[in-house]
């Protein structure tokens, strides 16, 4: 497999899985938000509350899973610490000539030579300071990957106060500042590598909630006279 090749199934994978993470995230917000936060919503928990409370728990240790797959640090795993070892060591992918090659499949002429030249070419320094950013976010999700490794994927949390204490830890303010801002770098490297646009190294916008909040209530609830 080329390097070419090689980079675009690692930045697929991570894209993927992390999107993943962040709508398990962002459905057990929003369902929690429902069920806790309108008489009716109370009413429909309480019709079979360990239905929805499995639920609740399943997307909560889903989560924890796929967001501990994007941030594995073993070789040989398609995860973020590798996308980012990639970025480095094949550099050439974000150079001139092979994003003039990538984009002469879908343009020609006048058309590819703007496109090209508008491009930006990351170096060695642009490429550090998403591993910088990455690594700001790192420290933050170790404070919250005992979840992962204590609770979702072993049975090591020895009793209710520990799992209490565990989960406070991982308060929505860090996830989001994790997810997020984990979801701004790939956006970033996404951009990068297919549009040649500079990193914006910002958090990206927790844009779905609220359309997902009224799809969710909607499909739940009647609707309100």
């Amino acid at each position: 497999m080329s390097n070419e090749a090689t980079f675009q199934v690692h930045l697929d994978s991570v894209r993927r899985d992390l999107g993943t993470a962040i709508k398990l995230h962002d459905f057990r917000l929003v369902l929690s938000g429902i069920l806790l936060g309108s008489s009716d919503g109370r009413a429909l928990m309480q019709r079979n509350i360990e239905l929805w409370a499995y639920i609740l728990h399943s997307l909560l240790i889903s989560f924890h899973i796929t967001l501990g797959r994007v941030m594995d640090r073993r070789k040989g795993v398609q995860s973020f610490p590798r996308l980012l070892e990639l970025c480095n060591s094949y550099r050439g992918v974000f150079s001139k000539e092979s994003f003039e090659a990538r984009a002469a499949k879908r343009l020609q002429g006048q058309d590819l030579e703007a496109y090209v030249a508008r491009m930006f070419e990351p170096s060695a320094t642009d490429l550090k300071r998403l591993a910088s950013k990455y690594g700001e976010l790192r420290s933050k999700y170790e404070a919250i990957a005992p979840v992962r490794n204590k609770i979702a994927a072993h049975n090591v949390a020895a009793s209710s106060e520990e799992i209490t204490s565990l989960l406070k830890d991982a308060q929505l303010e860090v996830l989001d500042f994790v997810t997020y801002g984990l979801k701004g770098i790939v956006d970033d490297i996404h951009e990068l590598y297919h549009n040649g646009t500079r990193p914006a190294l910002e958090p990206a916008k927790a844009t779905r909630r609220e359309e997902l909040l009224k799809s969710v209530r909607l499909a739940l609830l009647p609707p309100s006279d």
